[in-house]
């Protein structure tokens, strides 16, 4: 199995996957950025800006990868052979096997990298992402995220879809202000009801809610404790039901 483009492995002389320590760091960083809420274009930014080296050598990232390499099962140890196969052997060329010939999984291959409960939990929250997605029809999970935060957050309670944020010019000055994308999708053509709500609101809200966790910070850590207490056996518990349910 080749490697030269493989973060995190390298291989020994029987061919055999063996984890690269200071590459594993960055593989286990990218999952847990991913889980903390960031999108793989936003990921891609921050490791670049970073300088951080990628899988040829160079600290120019491509969000595609990084989003292959969270589908990547080989990260917690597996290894499902003939993704690809050569369909002409003078050209090498090489296409996805969508099923014209027989895969074959292999179970605890080498080494892991990631948790099975990890990786499996990225799998679910990407999938939960397209959902979204598709729910609230939106192209993007988050866009511009360092200067808009707020980004395919708001959704519509009228309509279910997102609001988007434009720039109201006033005799008081510019304003930022978030609006349902289906409001005037049309130009000139009203369409959802539900009304604008000013950019310093939407903040204003996320503060309080914020400032109210924090007043109530003595009466939630027992019961974050106890979560604690019980974590290791809910990652057991979490990896035994996906593990059935994926067969």
């Amino acid at each position: 199995m080749s490697t030269k483009r493989f973060l995190g492995y390298d291989a020994d002389e029987n061919g055999k996957l063996v984890v690269n320590k200071q590459q594993a760091k960055i593989v286990k960083r990218i999952f847990m950025e991913f889980l903390w809420g960031k999108t793989t274009d936003y990921i891609k930014r921050i490791l670049g800006r970073e300088g951080v080296i990628n899988w040829d050598g160079g600290t120019k990232w491509q969000s595609t990868t990084i989003g292959s390499m969270l589908e990547n099962e080989k990260y917690k140890g597996d290894t499902l052979l003939q993704k690809s196969y050569t369909v002409d052997f003078l050209t090498k060329k090489r296409v996805q096997n969508e099923g014209e010939i027989q895969q074959y999984y292999i179970e605890d291959d080498h080494e892991a990298i990631i948790d099975p409960w990890i990786w499996e939990c990225v799998q679910l929250e990407m999938k939960r992402r397209e959902r979204y997605l598709e729910e609230h029809n939106i192209t993007r999970f988050s866009q511009n995220t360092e200067a808009n935060p707020l980004s395919s957050k708001i959704i519509c309670g009228e309509c279910n879809r997102a609001f988007a944020r434009k720039g109201w010019r006033t005799p008081s000055g510019d304003r930022k202000v978030w609006q349902c994308s289906e409001r005037y999708k049309v130009k000139g053509v009203l369409g959802c009801g539900n009304r604008h709500i000013y950019e310093e609101t939407l903040i204003e809200i996320y503060l309080m809610a914020w400032n109210r966790l924090l007043e109530c910070r003595d009466m939630l850590v027992s019961d974050w404790k106890e979560k604690i207490c019980w974590q290791d056996f809910g990652r057991w518990i979490l990896w035994r039901l996906l593990r059935i349910h994926s067969r």
